[in-house]
């Protein structure tokens, strides 16, 4: 998890003058309630030191902390989270992540995500194998023992986890294995280019089919509501690949507007920020061939 503050919320800094708790410090530099003090432990939205603090402790003189006091929220009291549970094996569960719900937690909510929302509805002291972006949906394993999510870990490494997935864009996409080289940056969105630098990261996915999203038989078809399904396999795992790379080739993701898009997703509006990209098919070998595939949301969504 990156720990860069996340782009517009209210970050503050401190270094205690002297010898104090981190309570009273907030209590008195920045005039906040005890029930809000409570929330930002609730959270985890505070760090000393560059550590997540849980609880009031001391805070010698010379000690930093820095305040995240407006947390990202996500209405996590919404979803039926162990509706979401796609299958229940004894060494890990796969589950269908929700669009627009962070997969693991943010740097300012270590609470309302989905690992911690699955830890609260089965009880399992769950692991994280792999993520996806917070607007994306669709699958992700996560691990019941520290056995299964080292394997899974180095199996996703050496290329042994197949990722299938599908997207709504807006201009349709060519077949063929698409290789491209990634700025080597925390900012977003990511740059993207066809040439090789120095230290930029290799990008590879395959497009293996792409086809119509709507129906010319009733009539002609406005440039808004054409959309585009593009089902592809991820072959390298950066931060924002898919994005960047179908944005680079001008076929942004629908809804994704960091990277260009400027139609909306074809549901009813949501609370949260969500793009028509989900993970759809997994398939990996442990002593016997797992697969597992589901349709993207947007068609599962009434």
């Amino acid at each position: 998890m990156s720990d860069r503050p996340p782009a517009g919320h209210q970050v503050r800094h401190f270094v205690a003058g002297e010898d104090t708790t981190v309570a009273k410090a907030l209590e008195q530099h920045f005039q906040l309630s005890k029930e809000a003090i409570a929330q930002l432990f609730l959270f985890g939205a505070l760090y000393q030191d560059k550590k997540r603090i849980l609880e009031d402790r001391p805070l010698p003189k010379g000690a930093y902390l820095r305040i995240h006091l407006k947390s990202k929220r996500f209405p996590v009291e919404t979803i039926d989270w162990k509706s979401r549970i796609v299958t229940d094996h004894p060494e890990f569960l796969l589950v269908d992540k929700p669009a627009g719900f962070p997969t693991i937690p943010t740097v300012d909510n270590r609470i309302e995500n989905t690992l911690q929302q699955m830890r609260n509805a089965t009880g399992l002291d769950l692991k994280v194998t792999q993520r996806i972006d917070a607007p994306v949906g669709g699958l992700v394993v996560f691990a019941k023992t520290p056995r299964f999510q080292e394997w899974f870990n180095r199996a996703l490494m050496e290329h042994k986890v197949e990722k299938w997935y599908r997207a709504l864009v807006q201009k349709p996409q060519t077949s063929g294995r698409k290789t491209h080289y990634m700025e080597p940056s925390e900012r977003a969105p990511k740059v993207i280019s066809n040439e090789e630098k120095p230290d930029w990261l290799k990008c590879e996915l395959t497009v293996n089919a792409c086809e119509k999203a709507f129906d010319e038989t009733a009539g002609p078809v406005s440039p808004e509501d054409k959309r585009y399904e593009v089902l592809l396999q991820l072959h390298t795992g950066r931060t924002h690949q898919i994005r960047a790379q179908l944005s680079y080739l001008g076929s942004p993701i629908v809804g994704d507007r960091m990277y260009g898009s400027k139609l909306d997703l074809p549901l009813a509006p949501s609370p949260v920020e969500r793009i028509a990209l989900a993970c759809v098919r997994l398939k990996f070998r442990k002593g016997e061939e797992f697969e597992m595939e589901l349709s993207p949301y947007w068609k599962r969504e009434k």
